[in-house]
């Protein structure tokens, strides 16, 4: 009996050991863009799924059979190609060549697995989804006493990474990547793209405030609290999503904090601290937010930050959207109820782009450059682009993949907690930034969007009592 127990907890743990690393390790190679690093850590979620599934002690049923339907989706899209694409001798630009296809079924565009398809598209969203499911079926130790501050410390580190690769001027990642040449100079820490930096570090500052409230709940009386030190990780990852120069991550930064400060009034002055302490932190926090406004008002980001004005239309960025934002209407207007197939937005949307107006409207120092056609990967709104992809029907059977775990959280009077509030704030803050860019497009953040939603859900959803905090008294 002894031996089985033993052996139980050891597939326990390696399970466990497993997910963390995919969650953990994500981010540090290039966000998780690169394909070899999304079949792997599919791979490693799959072996997990096996290993919870004999000792794991619940299950999660609902998810899996949306994941099994949102699967068979995405593979009748894949085999069931409408298009093939043309390409014109010498250019950058293709036709779209109609196939043979069953009309009443979902579609795709017969395109590259290694660039971007239904089935990449699978594997990614299958990670991240997956992987969610499995630390939902784990002891509650796991997911609130010991993932969220890994969490914390793995984001303070990368935002470290870019603020000393600023300082350094550096024009590679990790001095292996030349980021520089790939990215058009846009990357920041271990992201290719600024804009997903700010989106995990965002994340990442949402976690350690929730654990800065649990750990002040539940360590009030001691000397020394470690709940201290989650403030100055937030420090370090509000300062990544500035000097990461993300102008809309920077605004959601804001409303996170904003949040944060009535509630840690209130937790600080029911937990008897003193003023100085109250005062401290409050001045922390608009000192902090200030110098941050000023180093974006004296910075190059503060021009981009004005377009976010809709009367302002001199910045080519903006243009660019605006002009984008029309097309996709016309591209999902097209096939609206199954898309144009899971991964394919970059394929089909060149029929629809307005290259007349990009050429003659905008000054584009990219094209002034290349002198060519803008050629885009995403649209600059994630929920756009899965209707385009996806169609109505699949983008519903997406959505309530996460709204599940929606459910399970708000179905519980606790997510009016202070802990499980920041947790929902850092979750809000990626699905407000994704209207009008892509995060949920790097694997990283989502799959650290879907971690961080799976322990707010089983906070909320647990059954231990009424203690605030994000720790579980025992791991049986």
């Amino acid at each position: 009996m002894g031996q089985d127990h033993s052996k139980s907890r050891l597939l326990s743990r390696s399970a466990v050991g497993l997910l963390t690393f995919v969650v953990l390790a994500s981010p540090w190679i290039l966000g998780g863009q690169l394909l070899v690093t999304q079949i792997v850590s599919l791979a490693i979620v799959a072996f997990a799924i096996v290993v919870s599934s004999l000792v794991a002690e619940r299950s999660i049923k609902i998810p899996l059979a949306l994941l099994f339907s949102l699967t068979a989706y995405i593979l009748v899209q894949y085999a069931n190609p409408a298009f093939a694409q043309e390409w014109q001798t010498g250019l950058r630009i293709w036709n779209l060549k109609p196939l043979d296809h069953i009309q009443w079924l979902p579609s795709s565009i017969d395109s590259d697995f290694a660039d971007s398809s239904p089935l990449r598209f699978l594997i990614v969203f299958l990670t991240a989804s997956l992987c969610a499911s499995s630390i939902y079926k784990y002891k509650r130790r796991f997911h609130q006493d010991l993932l969220p501050p890994l969490l914390v410390i793995n984001a303070a580190l990368i935002a470290l990474v870019g603020l000393i690769q600023l300082n350094l001027e550096s024009r590679s990642i990790l001095g292996l990547f030349e980021a520089a040449d790939e990215g058009l100079a846009l990357f920041f820490g271990t992201f290719l793209y600024k804009n997903h930096a700010a989106a995990f570090f965002n994340l990442g500052m949402a976690v350690s405030l929730a654990c800065f409230f649990g750990y002040v709940k539940q360590d009030q009386k001691r000397k020394s609290n470690p709940g201290w030190l989650f403030l100055i990780f937030a420090g370090v990852l509000f300062a990544g999503v500035i000097f990461s120069k993300s102008r809309f991550g920077f605004l959601c930064s804001c409303g996170i904090l904003a949040l944060f400060g009535p509630l840690a009034l209130t937790q600080l002055r029911d937990s008897g601290l003193s003023r100085k302490w109250v005062t401290a932190v409050c001045t922390a926090m608009i000192i902090l937010t200030g110098c941050g406004g000023i180093y974006l008002l004296q910075n190059n980001a503060a021009t981009h930050l004005k377009t976010l004005n809709s009367q302002i239309t001199e910045d080519f960025s903006f243009k660019q959207r605006r002009l984008a934002y029309e097309s996709e209407l016309s591209m999902f207007a097209e096939k609206p109820i199954f898309g144009w197939g899971a991964g394919n937005y970059r394929h089909g949307f060149r029929q629809f782009q307005n290259m007349e107006g990009e050429r003659e409207e905008i000054r584009n120092p990219y094209m002034n450059r290349r002198s060519a056609n803008f050629f885009w990967q995403h649209a600059h709104n994630d929920y756009l682009e899965w209707l385009i992809e996806l169609g109505v029907v699949g983008t519903l059977i997406l959505l309530s993949i996460p709204g599940y775990f929606f459910w399970l959280i708000f179905k519980s009077k606790r997510w009016k907690e202070p802990v499980p509030l920041m947790l929902l704030a850092g979750l809000g803050s990626t699905m407000v930034h994704a209207l009008i860019d892509f995060p949920f497009q790097n694997p990283a953040v989502l799959i650290t969007w879907f971690a961080i939603l799976t322990i707010t859900g089983t906070y909320c959803g647990g059954n231990r009592g009424a203690n605030n905090d994000l720790r579980a008294e025992d791991d049986h």
